[in-house]
C-alpha cells in the first residue's frame, strides 16, 4: 500500500509553485525532466506522490487547474512540461479579474471535470492519504475556485485530511480586491481544510529583479513543501502520514492555520550541535517567520503544537540535543496543557538546490501552531478589508457575481470567534495565575 498524495494545483500562483515543487522533487527522486530514472530512485518516496507509465516513466501524481488558459499553456511549454500528464491540465476559458466571487462562481463550469480528473488519478492509487492544495489566496481563481474545490473535496472525500499552502499577500503589497479575497477563502479555509500553511509574499525577499525573485519565491516554497512531505515519503520521520501530522499541530480543528519558518546554515562553520541549535533557535525570532506577526509577544503568543524537519549535514545526536535544550530553553512559550511532545525528523541527504537557495549544507523547516497567528491575519486581511468595504470601493463586482453582503458579514463574524478561541485557549486560568504567582 503506497498511502499516495494527490496535488491540486489551483490558479496562476498554485501552478507556478507546482512547477518549481515537481521540479525539486523529481531531482529529489532521481528523474529527469521527462521522468525518467537518471540513478537510483527510492520506491517509497516516488510511490507516495508519483505514478509509473507504461513506458517506465514517473508522473507526478497532480492536477493543475486555472480558469486562465494562459496559465495552463505557460506550464504545457515549460522546461518541465513533458513530466506532467496532459490529461491533467485543466482550464477554464477565461480569467476572474482578481474577483474571488467570479472564481467561484466561473468554477462551477469545469469543476465536474475537475473531479472526473481526480477520480481518475484515484484509480491509479492504492489507497489515499491525503489531498496537498497549492493556492493563492489573494487572485480571484486561487480564492474562488480553490475554496469550490475545498468545499467539493470536504463533500466527496470527508475522511480523507485536506492540507493547504496558501500564499497571502502582505497588507503593503495587496492589490485592490485582494483583502476580500483572502478574507473570504480564509473564512472558506477555516471549514473545509484540515490545515493551512499561511506562506505571505513579502517574507521572500532575495534578488532584486522582480522576475527572478518571483522564480526565486516559489523555489523556497517548493524547499518548505519538500520539507513537509520528506518524513511521509521517506517513512523514517516523526509522521509517516498527513494525517499523523495534522493530528500532532491542530489541537482543536479551528486552530488549523500554521506559522513556517526556513532556515539554512552552514554547519561546518559551527559544528552539527552548535547547527542545529541555531536552526531551532529560528522558531523564536519572528523575523524567520513566514508570515509577518506584528509585535510577537513572547509572553502571550504561545505555541500549541511544533514539528522540525531537518536536511543536511547533521546527526540524530546533534538534532536529540538540540531538541532538548530548546524545550528547557523556551518551555514557558508553549501552552501549559501542550504535552511538550515537540517532534523533529533528520534527512541526512543534502539535497539539490535551486539558484540562490539553500546553497548552506544544513537546513530545517519548521510548522508551528501559534496564537501570534491572528495578529497576522488582522493586519493582512481583516483590517485591509474593512477599510476598503467602508469605502464600499469594488462591491459590486461581488455582487454582480452572486455574492451578498451577508458572506462578508459571516467572514467578519468568523474570525471574531476565531480571535474569541485563540485568546480562551491561550490565556491563563486563574489557577495557572496563582501556580505562576507561587
Amino acid at each position: 500500500m503506497a498511502n499516495e498524495i494527490i496535488s491540486i494545483h489551483i490558479g496562476g500562483a498554485g501552478c507556478r509553485i507546482g512547477l518549481s515543487f515537481w521540479d525539486l522533487l523529481r531531482r529529489e527522486s532521481g528523474l529527469d525532466t521527462q521522468g525518467k530514472p537518471t540513478g537510483e530512485i527510492s520506491t517509497k518516496a516516488s510511490e507516495t506522490l508519483f505514478q509509473e507509465t507504461g513506458f517506465g516513466a514517473k508522473v507526478p501524481r497532480s492536477l493543475f487547474v486555472d480558469l486562465d488558459p494562459r496559465t495552463i499553456n505557460e506550464v504545457k511549454q515549460h522546461e518541465m512540461g513533458a513530466l506532467f500528464h496532459e490529461d491533467y491540465l485543466v482550464s477554464g476559458d477565461s480569467g476572474t479579474g482578481g474577483v474571488y466571487a467570479r472564481g467561484y462562481e466561473q468554477g462551477k463550469k469545469v469543476i465536474d471535470t475537475v473531479f472526473d480528473k481526480i477520480r481518475k488519478i484515484e484509480d491509479n492509487c492504492d489507497s489515499i492519504q491525503g489531498f496537498m492544495i497549492f493556492m493563492s489566496t489573494g487572485g480571484g481563481t486561487g480564492a474562488g475556485l480553490g475554496a469550490l474545490i475545498l468545499e467539493q473535496l470536504r463533500q466527496k472525500y470527508l475522511k480523507i485530511p485536506r492540507l493547504v499552502f496558501a500564499v497571502y499577500p502582505s497588507a503593503l503589497e495587496a492589490n485592490a480586491t485582494s483583502p476580500y479575497n483572502s478574507l473570504m477563502s480564509s473564512h472558506k479555509l477555516l471549514r473545509d481544510a484540515d490545515m493551512t500553511v499561511v506562506l505571505e509574499n513579502s517574507t521572500f525577499k532575495y534578488l532584486r529583479d522582480s522576475h527572478s525573485q518571483q522564480i526565486n519565491e516559489n523555489n523556497k516554497i517548493a524547499c518548505i513543501i519538500s520539507d513537509v512531505t520528506a518524513p511521509i515519503r521517506d517513512q523514517n520521520g516523526a509522521y509517516k502520514s498527513i494525517r499523523e501530522l495534522i493530528d500532532n499541530l491542530v489541537p482543536f480543528p479551528r486552530f488549523s492555520f500554521m506559522l513556517a519558518v526556513h532556515e539554512a546554515i552552514d554547519s561546518s562553520r559551527f559544528g552539527a550541535d552548535n547547527s542545529a541549535q541555531r536552526l531551532s533557535e529560528s522558531a523564536f525570532d519572528p523575523r524567520d517567520f513566514i508570515a509577518s506577526i506584528p509585535d510577537f509577544n513572547w509572553d502571550t503568543d504561545k505555541y500549541l503544537g511544533m514539528d522540525f524537519i531537518f536536511w543536511g549535514n547533521l546527526n540524530t545526536e546533534a538534532i536529540n540535543s538540540a531538541m532538548t535544550w530548546f524545550n528547557l530553553k523556551y518551555a514557558g512559550q508553549f501552552k501549559h496543557w501542550f504535552p511538550g511532545q515537540i517532534r523533529s525528523s533528520l534527512h541526512s541527504s543534502v539535497r539539490p538546490v535551486f539558484d540562490h537557495v539553500d546553497r548552506e549544507d544544513a537546513t530545517v523547516t519548521i510548522l508551528g501552531n501559534n496564537s501570534g497567528i491572528m495578529k497576522f491575519f488582522d493586519t493582512n486581511v481583516i483590517q485591509p478589508a474593512k477599510l476598503i468595504r467602508t469605502s464600499g470601493a469594488y462591491l459590486h463586482q461581488y455582487y454582480e457575481a452572486g455574492m451578498v453582503a451577508k458572506d462578508f458579514d459571516d467572514a467578519f463574524e468568523n474570525f471574531n470567534f476565531l480571535l474569541k478561541d485563540y485568546s480562551d485557549a491561550t490565556t491563563p486560568a486563574v489557577d495557572e495565575k496563582e501556580e505562576e504567582k507561587e
